[in-house]
């Protein structure tokens, strides 16, 4: 008995020791982590972080071309032969859209100095509140998007038999296809995993109206949209942390952040385009090849989402090849 009791302090003396050294190893790693970070360039740091994850895709997607795997990373997608897609290559996709997606900033290491002065202290403290509650209020912006744009998919494809109909024929599962082609538009991907990207799609004008946001809210209207969040939460919450936001946006030193006379310039800068786009489009195209067989509504919607696709996402429910060289070219000069 005695010895089952030595033997039991002697296990657990031995586990606190190795606790101790993982722990210790732990630390010391996070360490020379931060210290790399902070001494190396940015320039490096990106450039491993997108090679890193293009080796990655290229493993995780080796039965098929190289091209994929970077296409995917860099946010865009060189479109292969017409081939079958399965779950697994769509889920993979799916995860490099979203990592693609993050910047990275390097941040000075800020050494607290004695100057005497309480303000200062105090200022430097909101500025650091603020950067947190930034990052938490950026981070529930893109949940919350997407997890609403999925939701919408979700129940569209499933009300509407002649969208359902499509993903049956392509047993295409309607989980990784909502959630696929929420994040595509977002991350301003612009491809389907349907081979013919949206042109099947070019009736169902209640799907083509839930990604026109989604590809206005990830990509230039952004700053805007993240503006607009931070000022509805100050009117909200009072806080002095959102009001400092507001009147200091350069100073957090996020550049997606802008002032609001910028925001406000860029809105209108980005409606002021589509609604150009949109008239020449309809006078050009209303009743060309590339639109037959639409009802005005549907052609109406199309031609919107194909206008919004082409200074973003660069998805595509009209067949370009039959779109006059004037609204190509208009295209190449949005682009």
């Amino acid at each position: 008995m005695i010895s089952f009791a030595t033997s039991a302090r002697c296990i657990k003396l031995s586990l606190n020791s190795s606790k101790t050294k993982l722990t210790c190893l732990y630390n010391s790693f996070l360490h020379l982590l931060h210290a790399l970070i902070l001494r190396v360039n940015p320039f490096w740091i990106e450039l491993s972080y997108y090679l890193i994850f293009s080796l990655v895709g290229f493993l995780a997607l080796k039965h098929l071309n190289h091209v994929v795997s970077v296409s995917a990373q860099t946010s865009n997608f060189l479109q292969c032969p017409t081939c079958p897609f399965n779950h697994s290559h769509v889920c993979w996709w799916g995860n490099f859209h979203i990592l693609s997606g993050l910047y990275l900033m390097k941040c000075k290491s800020s050494q607290k100095q004695e100057t005497g002065r309480r303000t200062l202290d105090c200022q430097e403290k909101l500025i650091k509140n603020c950067i947190q509650l930034l990052a938490y209020v950026v981070l529930c912006y893109l949940l919350v998007v997407q997890l609403f744009g999925f939701t919408l998919i979700s129940i569209y494809i499933r009300t509407v038999p002649s969208a359902g109909e499509v993903l049956k024929k392509k047993g295409i599962n309607l989980p990784t296809f909502s959630a696929f082609t929420t994040v595509s538009p977002f991350a301003n991907f612009g491809f389907l995993p349907t081979n013919e990207n949206t042109m099947v799609f070019k009736k169902n004008s209640g799907l083509l109206l839930i990604l026109i946001p989604q590809i206005l809210v990830g990509n230039t209207l952004y700053p805007p949209c993240l503006r607009l969040i931070i000022w509805i939460l100050q009117k909200i919450t009072k806080g002095a942390e959102f009001t400092f936001m507001l009147k200091n946006s350069r100073t957090l030193g996020y550049n997606h952040l802008l002032s609001d006379v910028h925001s406000i310039f860029l809105a209108m800068t980005v409606l002021g385009f589509m609604i150009l786009q949109l008239l020449l489009f309809c006078i050009l195209e209303w009743n060309s090849d590339s639109t037959a067989g639409l009802s005005a509504f549907q052609k109406l919607i199309g031609s919107l989402f194909q206008l919004a696709n082409s200074r973003h996402a660069g998805e595509s429910v009209f067949d370009l090849s039959l779109i006059s060289p004037a609204m190509l070219v208009l295209f190449a000069l949005m682009m």
